[in-house]
């Protein structure tokens, strides 16, 4: 009568370790890569200096006269605003509801053919507070100018932030293929122990 095997333990299989590499390379090709693609194609556009727009406003006063009172309506120039607050919901599994601040700009800047091209851009990045928004964006404000990156293919997509993408995703896909493929180095090296000790 044959010797009774012993079960091979199931982390010596390959299937786990594989489908933890599959699981980092997807990672990296849908989110840890991309903003470095982004962010490296941005950084080759043309360097232009741009201007806060200032926002027009419809405005109205009352005019006295011998005929009574006329109301006159005229558009008048205003500084923009800088900041944007929204509610969002947050949280798992307990969701609650949290106040941020978004940095939203409308500037210009004048292009190649002479025509100034007008430009509403901010960052994707949400802040906790406005202060904390205000501080960001005036770092790159110098009065009302700023720097902004142009694509010489279509001025209209220009941004005026241009920051280092986060190494979160980048780190984790990267750390899901590592270990995924020490497992399976490992699960090949204590497979192959186990066919010697069992004679297979």
């Amino acid at each position: 009568m044959p010797p009774k095997l012993e079960p091979r333990p199931w982390f010596t299989s390959p299937l786990w370790p594989t489908v933890l590499m599959l699981a980092g390379v997807t990672v990296l090709l849908l989110d840890g890569l991309t903003p470095y693609r982004t962010f490296a194609r941005r950084r080759q556009w043309t360097r232009v200096k741009g201007r806060l727009v200032s926002a027009v406003e419809r405005r109205s006063n009352l005019r006295s006269s011998t005929r009574g009172e006329t109301r006159l309506e005229y558009l008048a120039k205003r500084p923009q605003k800088l900041v944007q607050s929204k509610v969002v919901t947050r949280g798992w599994p307990l969701k609650e509801k949290k106040r941020v601040w978004l940095v939203r700009i409308t500037y210009s800047f004048p292009w190649k053919s002479g025509r100034i091209t007008r430009v509403a851009d901010g960052p994707a990045k949400e802040f906790d507070s406005e202060p904390a928004a205000l501080q960001y964006l005036h770092k790159r404000l110098h009065r009302d100018t700023l720097r902004v990156w142009v694509n010489p293919g279509d001025p209209r997509e220009a941004t005026a932030f241009l920051d280092y993408p986060s190494l979160l995703m980048l780190l984790l896909g990267f750390a899901l293929v590592g270990l995924g493929g020490l497992w399976l180095i490992v699960s090949l090296l204590l497979r192959r122990t186990y066919v010697r000790q069992n004679g297979l």
